[in-house]
């Protein structure tokens, strides 16, 4: 492999070069290793936001009922206060 070079560069500055490719070749392996392993420890909080959801909508559905039982088209004052 060393036949074909010019006689200017030292083998030794291409296998300090081929070293330190190396040294970043495995960092950059480890650094992406770390990033899948932060993604698998990620919680999935799908199950807690599908409830949630579901909560919300049955307060929505349960406040416009009482608003048309009780005559009320409006939900706030103008200062963010429900109306009585």
């Amino acid at each position: 492999m060393t036949d074909n070079l010019p006689e200017s560069v030292p083998a030794d500055d291409i296998a300090e070069a081929f070293e330190a490719l190396r040294g970043e070749v495995s960092l950059t392996r480890r650094a992406v290793e770390g990033l899948t392993a932060a993604r698998e420890r990620v919680p999935d909080y799908s199950a807690t936001l599908g409830k949630m959801a579901e909560a919300l909508g049955a307060g929505r559905r349960g406040d416009r009922s009482h608003r048309a039982e009780s005559g009320c088209t409006s939900t706030t004052s103008g200062n963010g206060r429900r109306n009585p």
